[in-house]
């Protein structure tokens, strides 16, 4: 399928969507500030109006400002999700209530395009054998090789995995998992955005997760890669909170480090993704 023939799907997807929920206007306004700016990213990535390349484009300007981007990169806690955001997401009942919201800016060596390539690589789970159980992602479109060039602009997956929440807990989760460049005034900017499509228990210590949504948005500022990252989650973490330390701040780390993981694995094997 041509990038065109995808891109007209794509729309036509997402039109239907917005018949069936009876939402079928342009996305509003792109706020100012940078929460909002994150939610919006979130709610909005598959939008074709043009609304989202002006919220990123805010976006990209925040994060430009060094006051403003040196405390994102240490990372803080955040506001939530609108209900509007998870209910338009797959006709799932989502829930935006009690969740927790985390941002951090991971900088990196690596081009948006670099980044892009292996994000999606059919071997990725190369990158994370250490992390995981098991790791599987079926796409919906099975060669992946177009998207790093940009000859095609949208990728969309499904995800299985098995890991140690927290270090030590077992869990299964199954994501919704989305990649799309997009092309803005500041340049071209990669978006990545997931969702847990259903509960996933721990196997052990009542320990649960009840919802979780993650926003990526992958930009350049005077040839330096910047990925700017949101996490909204819900998790209970049993009766006697087993698990120890803030959530917020081990989300915040949770990120930083499989950042740092992809990006020295890119830099110890330059030629392994195609």
């Amino acid at each position: 399928m041509t990038n065109t023939a995808k891109t007209i799907s794509r729309v036509l997807s997402f039109s239907a969507l917005c018949i069936s929920i009876g939402a079928c206007s342009a996305p509003p306004d792109a706020p100012n500030d940078y929460q909002g700016l994150l939610s919006y990213a979130f709610t909005y990535m598959d939008d074709e109006t043009g609304q989202l390349d002006t919220g990123l484009v805010k976006l990209h300007d925040y994060i430009e400002q060094d006051a403003n981007r040196t405390p994102a990169i240490d990372g803080f806690s955040i506001s939530l999700l609108t209900e509007e955001a998870v209910d338009s997401l797959d006709g799932t009942d989502h829930s935006a209530e009690d969740l927790l919201g985390v941002t951090v800016v991971t900088p990196s060596p690596h081009s948006t395009e670099v980044l892009a390539k292996t994000l999606v690589w059919n071997g990725f789970e190369e990158i994370i054998e250490d992390n995981v159980d098991f790791f599987n992602r079926t796409f919906v479109q099975p060669d992946t090789s177009c998207f790093g060039d940009k000859s095609c602009d949208w990728i969309e997956a499904e995800g299985h995995t098995k890991s140690q929440w927290g270090g030590f807990i077992a869990m299964e989760t199954r994501y919704t998992i989305q990649y799309r460049w997009i092309e803005t005034e500041r340049g071209w900017m990669l978006l990545h955005r997931q969702w847990l499509k259903e509960r996933a228990d721990g196997e052990c210590c009542d320990v649960t997760m009840y919802e979780a949504y993650y926003i990526g948005v992958n930009l350049m500022i005077d040839e330096q890669t910047y990925r700017i990252h949101a996490r909204w989650f819900d998790i209970d973490t049993g009766p006697g909170g087993f698990l120890a330390g803030d959530p917020n701040r081990n989300a915040i780390s949770a990120i930083r480090d499989d950042s740092e993981l992809i990006d020295e694995w890119i830099t110890d094997n330059p030629n392994r993704v195609p």
